[in-house]
């Protein structure tokens, strides 16, 4: 670490690189939660106009919202139109630091996709069960059920759009931001802010955990496109190979089955056949998932004797980057709306 490093992390300030910037380490933390508390109270204003409109002037044809990808799309609109672009303008008073530059290899970028999976089986096990406790349903997983019906524009949009765009806005434009006040501190709210951003208690587990390890390929790289990938591939398989998984079941013929082994009837092989490619096909993926989640376990216990962050940027995790109006103030507007998607729904 250098001189200029340990003197902005002793002194608690950012560089002034504008007279208008804010300098103290709570005010920082305190402007960006805002900036995404206020983003996201716009972008819901968006959501509402939008849906006005759909319901006045209802598009047919292509445009339909029927179909899961408008819908998807006509979901998104506001977000990536609006939600973050507003966080992005506001997120621009606080001046950017530096982040050195390196190379990951294709090894260590799969350790890195890897290590994601203990923290998403974990997330949406306490996910499901913390919905369970407070609504009595299990959480639901809009990203599968998107692409649920085989829709391309679905796959596109959450394959390879919302990576990017979130990629950018929670980790290369807050992290290029915050991450002179100390990198662990930045790193644990970008994930927080990352995770509340999406206004679901049955996703912030998962989403709280993805975005630590995003965020730490990206202040150990300063190279946006290897979270971006990360995030890709997570997507890619959590949603487009899942749903393409689930349609190979034939489920009719499955209960089928179920209903003669529970007889203790004989099951014709030409049942079997049928079911056989499905069942095997979920297994394997299933099976791929529970060695990627061995695989991350295995990791972080060597992360943590070795290569941790804290030894690797020498500071410490900073309290007031979490306690300060903003971070309140997002934290209200977070549960206010998901109180809201409850209650009332989306």
């Amino acid at each position: 670490m250098d001189n200029e490093t340990r003197s902005s992390a002793g002194s608690e300030k950012l560089p002034p690189e504008n007279k208008k910037a804010p300098h103290s380490v709570a005010k920082v933390f305190s402007v960006a939660a805002a900036s995404f508390a206020v983003s996201y109270i716009i972008m819901a204003l968006a959501e509402a106009g939008i849906s006005i409109l759909l319901e006045k002037n209802r598009p047919s044809g292509v445009f339909s919202p029927d179909s899961p990808g408008m819908m998807l799309f006509y979901s998104l609109l506001p977000i990536y139109l609006v939600g973050i672009p507003t966080a992005y303008f506001m997120l621009r008073v606080i001046p950017r630091g530096k982040i050195s530059p390196r190379r990951l290899s294709a090894k260590a970028l799969f350790g890195y996709f890897a290590l994601c999976f203990p923290f998403i089986f974990l997330g949406r096990l306490i996910g499901s069960t913390f919905m369970v406790l407070i609504s009595g349903e299990n959480a639901e997983n809009p990203v599968s059920e998107a692409v649920a019906g085989g829709d391309v524009l679905s796959a596109v949009l959450l394959v390879a759009v919302s990576p990017v765009a979130e990629e950018l806005i929670f980790r290369k434009c807050l992290l290029d931001r915050i991450a002179g006040t100390g990198k662990e501190t930045a790193v644990l709210f970008s994930a927080l802010c990352f995770a509340l951003y999406h206004m679901n208690p049955g996703q912030f587990f998962y989403t709280f955990g993805m975005g630590l390890v995003l965020g730490y390929v990206y202040v150990k790289s300063a190279r946006i496109i290897y979270p971006i990938i990360i995030h890709m591939m997570i997507n890619l398989y959590g949603s487009v190979v899942y749903s393409a998984v689930i349609a190979a079941i034939n489920f009719e013929k499955l209960r089928s089955v179920v209903s003669l082994m529970s007889q203790n009837s004989a099951i014709p092989d030409a049942l079997v056949s049928e079911i056989l490619p499905g069942v095997l096909a979920i297994a394997a993926y299933y099976l791929l998932y529970l060695v990627l989640v061995g695989i991350g376990a295995v990791l972080i216990v060597f992360s943590a004797k070795k290569d941790r962050l804290k030894e690797n940027t020498g500071h410490h995790l900073n309290i007031r980057a979490f306690i300060n109006p903003g971070m309140v103030f997002f934290l209200l507007v977070s549960v206010a709306f998901t109180l809201k998607a409850m209650i009332f729904g989306m």
